[in-house]
């Protein structure tokens, strides 16, 4: 009896050792095997019926150890990771953009002319905001310090414009279209106290810069004439022209002086004999000129207000 329980005993742990082999767990079955030699060098006697359960638990262990590692292997191309689900539209009325704090940082939305993109910093503060406006588009950027406006871009009727805010929020600087299709420059005075320099393209196609007051009355006006001369002229406190520097279509140069009625005083102008002198009485006649002829020599004229008078030659 002895001898046929120790032939049992070995055919089982054959039987167990190529389980094991075939499912790579030969470890786990060297191991049992050891148990099961070990106990009959102690000359333990296994009862007939308690061979089904050893039989029954080490086929179990099996079972779960080849359950385990097939499973693992089955699911390994499955944990690689997936695709980005792509979408073709998105339809929403606002959406918000987070940083990893949880601050709003981004913000797509809309308002009564269309669309609306505003931009935050790290403190949900505005600084960008750009959006659809009745004459057009429009962008605003603001300063980080004091939250005011420092660019404000957009359109218009007449074209597109740029204005640009110092730190306060005043208006310090504006290029525009015009009505005229033309350019428009304008630089402010501190606090937008009014333009300061004006430059600007004419109605007749030229170019123009004036400097203005404090009282928005020009003082310098840089342009060109109807007949597209160059043309200066220098003002007085309630916008008189008193000086004017121009020239004519006969390339020839000529300087004029008003008093503040605009009546002529002085007029200095070049002609093919060469310069000539003007001066006016307050009237505007002139009284005394002074010129050369046509030998190169010089003439002094002296007139009555009435228009008679003499000249005089070397």
């Amino acid at each position: 009896m002895i001898e046929r329980k120790s032939v049992s005993q070995r055919r089982g742990s054959e039987s167990i050792s190529i389980a094991a082999s075939s499912a790579n767990v030969s470890v786990t079955m060297v191991t049992v095997a050891c148990f099961m030699t070990g106990s009959r060098q102690r000359g333990i006697l296994l009862k007939t019926s308690s061979q089904p359960f050893i039989a029954g638990l080490i086929t179990g262990a099996i079972a779960v150890l080849l359950g385990f590692l097939l499973g693992g292997w089955s699911q390994s191309p499955a944990s690689a990771p997936a695709s980005p689900r792509i979408i073709d539209a998105l339809a929403t009325r606002r959406l918000e953009v987070v940083d990893e704090l949880g601050t709003v940082v981004a913000v797509f939305g809309s308002n009564k002319d269309g669309g609306s993109l505003s931009l935050k910093d790290r403190f949900g503060r505005t600084m960008v905001l750009a959006g659809a406006a009745e004459s057009g588009g429009t962008i605003i950027t603001n300063q980080a310090g004091t939250g005011g406006k420092s660019v404000v871009v957009g359109a218009s009727k007449s074209g597109g414009s740029v204005a640009v805010f110092e730190s306060s929020g005043s208006r310090v600087a504006e290029l525009a279209g015009t009505a005229s299709g033309g350019g428009l420059l304008e630089i402010h005075r501190p606090l937008d106290k009014g333009v300061a320099v004006r430059a600007s393209a004419s109605e007749a196609g030229g170019g123009l810069m004036e400097t203005w007051s404090s009282r928005n009355q020009p003082l310098v006006r840089m342009g060109s004439s109807d007949g597209q001369q160059g043309q200066l002229t220098t003002f007085g406190p309630e916008s008189v022209p008193l000086v004017l520097i121009t020239s004519t279509q006969d390339q020839q140069g000529q300087i004029y002086t008003y008093d503040k009625n605009s009546q002529p005083l002085i007029a200095l102008a070049t002609n093919e004999l060469g310069p000539a002198l003007r001066i006016f009485n307050r009237t505007g006649q002139p009284v005394m000129t002074l010129e050369s002829d046509q030998d190169g020599h010089g003439v002094l004229g002296i007139w009555k207000a009435a228009g008679e008078g003499r000249t005089l030659k070397p």
